[in-house]
């Protein structure tokens, strides 16, 4: 955002923020607003809005209490006080105190409060009616008030259309005819639910992807049956579909649809995207009633014997493997002891690993018979996860009691990817090229390396070489910014070091000073007093006459 880079001297970027954060809502991009709302937060506080900070902390508990994270939507709710909000910022309070209540199983306070949500937000725009109203309508009739919802969704359906006809309202409209289609499908009323979702459809023409993003999955019985009785047609259903979940995800649950040509198009579109759960039941598909289904399961296992999608692994802020941009559940492991040792080849690159090193990595306290008998239990379950059905080659090799992982050109490693990143970068000479090389290999670090391995001995020295080259990358973009004069940028760098180590007093130097150049110099005080803190507590030291001395040109106004 321009005032993030530019530097926001009038406070005006939690604002900016929040209205991001409405725009994903309204996308149905929860986990991108739950990302904005963090950065909201930090902005706000910094600046000192706290009302606003207030409000990211309700919508987190709302967003929460809707993916049923009870427990994170509790703390949420009591972090933020009981303060009433004015405006519609207001709204946000019994919204996500009617989902929690939702939650708990306490159906007459979800009720209560949805009420007072919908109360709250009568006066207010209408785009803040639909919102509430979409949110609201299918909590009430979950808690046992469909009538009350279904009168939620019309009277605010009446209103757009008095103030926004035609095309001015027509997204707005699509999502309320979309929520009161989902209403009318679970209350029995299923040809009129038909007629609901065909409307919306027409309604939201090119824009019928977000809508069904935006209230999928309570969308999907909807479709199924639609398309079931030719209400609508799988030319106009489907492609919003695919938009809406790129890579096949919502056509995946039509693949088993009794219509045909429903299941041709939606089975296309989800073997191109090789999705894990259309991969596992080729042999079932195979033998599809419908010529083409059939014909097309069996070509697409035949092309995955000797071509695999590609795999994805991801080290940075924890261990995850993707097949062809699919994450593969972590049940799948089925015991953790079959990741761990996939861990400790990746930490190895593509070297080949005696097997004595693997029994002293994790069965040290074995003989060596029994340790080889752990070994094979645990290499046999990575490749049924590793290894599709009927895959010519394992991508574990075991050659002369030694084993490997064997990439191929088309997978792979998070890690990799960031150390050729950061040499690069950190090869690059001072000039124009290096500050974007050095952010690129920073925006390449997606968190601590392994740390479902961070008390393990064997992870120690990987881990620290990793740390290392990423505070070298930070420092240097530290300098960098600081040469060309951008000191916003010099204090996130300065920060992200503090973040890895925060005993790195010439981080807090730099940020100290960082802050003294943008004119805030309490924070570059403040900063100074962390650092004293953190070295006495942690170090038993006080900070050098360098930090100190930086410290006394702060307090004496002077240049840094």
């Amino acid at each position: 955002m321009a005032l993030e880079r530019e530097g926001d001297s009038h406070g005006r970027l939690p604002y900016a923020m929040e209205m991001v954060v409405l725009v994903l809502r309204d996308l149905g991009e929860r986990r991108a607003a739950l990302d904005w709302l963090d950065r909201c937060e930090r902005e706000s506080e910094r600046v000192g809005l706290g009302f606003v900070a207030r409000d990211c902390q309700l919508q987190r508990a709302l967003l929460l209490a809707q993916a049923g994270e009870l427990s994170r939507a509790e703390l949420e709710l009591s972090r933020a006080g009981h303060q009433r909000g004015t405006g519609w910022r207001g709204v946000h309070r019994p919204q996500a105190e009617a989902e929690v209540a939702s939650l708990r199983g306490d159906a007459a306070e979800a009720i209560a409060a949805a009420r007072r949500a919908l109360v709250r937000v009568g006066p207010g725009a209408v785009c803040f009616r639909v919102w509430a109203a979409v949110d609201m309508a299918p909590l009430l009739a979950a808690n046992g008030e469909p009538g009350l919802a279904r009168e939620a969704v019309a009277k605010t359906l009446a209103t757009l259309d008095q103030v926004f006809p035609g095309a001015g309202g027509r997204v707005h409209r699509a999502r309320l005819l979309a929520t009161q289609a989902c209403l009318q499908f679970d209350g029995g009323e299923h040809d009129a639910a038909c007629a609901s979702v065909r409307r919306c459809f027409e309604e939201a023409g090119d824009e019928a992807g977000q809508v069904v993003r935006a209230h999928w999955p309570a969308l999907r019985p909807v479709l199924w049956h639609a398309l079931a009785e030719q209400a609508l047609t799988p030319g106009a259903v489907l492609p919003p579909m695919q938009r809406a979940l790129p890579g096949g995800e919502a056509l995946v649950a039509m693949v088993d649809h009794p219509d045909a040509a429903v299941r041709r198009a939606a089975l296309s579109v989800a073997l191109a995207a090789d999705h894990p759960a259309v991969l596992d039941r080729l042999a079932t598909l195979a033998k599809d009633d419908d010529e083409q289904v059939a014909a097309a399961a069996a070509a697409t296992a035949a092309r995955l014997r000797t071509d695999p999608p590609p795999l994805r692994f991801e080290l940075l802020g924890g261990f995850r493997v993707q097949r062809a941009g699919w994450e593969l559940d972590e049940a799948a492991w089925a015991r953790p002891m079959a990741a761990r040792v996939v861990r400790f080849m990746l930490t190895h690159g593509p070297s080949a690993i005696p097997e004595d090193v693997l029994f002293e990595a994790f069965w040290s306290d074995r003989p060596a018979d029994a340790a080889r008998q752990h070994l094979a239990v645990a290499i046999s379950r990575a490749r049924k996860v590793l290894d599709l059905p009927g895959a010519e080659q394992s991508l574990i090799e075991a050659r002369e009691r030694t084993f490997r992982l064997r990439l191929r050109d088309q997978d792979t490693v998070d890690v990799d990817e960031f150390e050729r990143a950061a040499l690069e970068a950190l090869a690059t000479p001072p000039g124009p090229n290096r500050p974007a090389a050095l952010e690129r290999a920073a925006s390449l670090w997606t968190g601590e390396p392994l740390p479902e391995d961070r008390y393990a001995t064997w992870s120690l020295p990987w881990r620290e070489r990793l740390t290392e080259t990423y505070t070298q990358v930070l420092g240097a973009l530290v300098e960098a910014s600081e040469a060309a004069g951008r000191h916003q940028d010099a204090i996130r760098s300065a920060q992200a070091l503090l973040r890895v180590d925060p005993l790195d007093e010439a981080a807090h130097r730099r940020l100290m000073t960082a802050y003294a150049r943008t004119g805030r110099t309490s924070h570059a005080l403040r900063q100074f007093l962390e650092c004293r803190h953190a070295l006495v507590t942690q170090l038993g030291v006080e900070p050098s006459a360098q930090t100190s001395a930086v410290q006394a040109r702060i307090l004496a106004g002077e240049a840094v």
